[in-house]
């Protein structure tokens, strides 16, 4: 049985705002996408925001770790994304697999000497359109059985600026210019994506609709946006959207 670590992405506050909307935390998406790929993984979570909390862990155990996303800004730098850039550094001590979702591959670049920023040409707000594959991405493991182009659920603000050393980019849109990479930092081989496989798009829509007021000018552009990631629902599936996670569990 494959023993994976699930680290909290996201504070406790952002967590209490979730659950009181009757939406899914970030990482019991991962545990629910993780069960429905493969029921023989043992999954423990953990939160770095919790000062003093990696003197309970031990990393050495875990044949991988999935970083899940969340709402903070690693440009702001404070208490909290301090603490989860300090741990990522440990796990690249002691984990060999590691997969960074979203705001977890932004704490992995700013971890292994890479930069982050506000997105230039803004965000992907529910779904990110038109993902290309790379060379590498092609011939990368994480993207084996997928199409070299495709949408994916996405909600992500920021972006990387400057990739860690010897970094290969393995997809990019018009939104992002590094969509997904993979790149090998001490102990720890990352595969890391912008995007969000372990979502389904009723979660997007919960998602969008908790920050509509502060993500759409009125109603129509709203109520669009909600028809296109209905229409993203409708013609994606499980297995298609989170083959990247399948291949992780198979890589580990």
């Amino acid at each position: 049985m494959k023993k994976i670590l699930v680290v909290e992405g996201n504070t406790k506050e952002n967590n209490l705002e979730l659950i009181s909307n009757n939406i899914e935390t970030h990482t019991q998406s991962i545990h629910n996408s993780l069960k429905k790929l493969n029921s023989n993984l043992e999954l423990d979570q953990f939160d770095p925001s919790i000062k003093d909390n990696l003197n309970k862990l031990d990393l050495d155990k875990y044949d991988g770790l999935i970083w899940s996303g969340g709402n903070g800004h690693i440009y702001e730098n404070d208490y909290e994304t301090k603490l989860q850039v300090e741990f990522m550094k440990s796990c690249f001590k002691k984990v060999d697999k590691i997969f960074a979702i979203c705001w977890g591959m932004q704490v992995a670049v700013k971890a292994a000497e890479g930069d982050v920023r506000k997105s230039i040409k803004g965000p992907n707000i529910g779904v990110s359109l038109q993902i290309e594959l790379t060379d590498e991405g092609k011939v990368h493991p994480m993207y084996k059985e997928k199409k070299n182009n495709f949408n994916s659920p996405a909600f992500n603000f920021d972006e990387v600026s400057k990739l860690p050393h010897n970094t290969n980019c393995l997809s990019f849109n018009n939104i992002n210019k590094f969509q997904s990479i993979s790149f090998k930092f001490e102990k720890s081989e990352v595969w890391a994506v912008q995007y969000h496989p372990e979502f389904d798009y009723y979660k997007m829509i919960d998602l969008a609709t908790l920050k509509k007021n502060e993500l759409f000018d009125n109603d129509l552009k709203f109520n669009n946006h909600v028809k296109l990631l209905e229409e993203e629902k409708k013609s994606s599936s499980d297995n298609v959207r989170m083959k990247e996670l399948q291949n992780w569990i198979n890589f580990i």
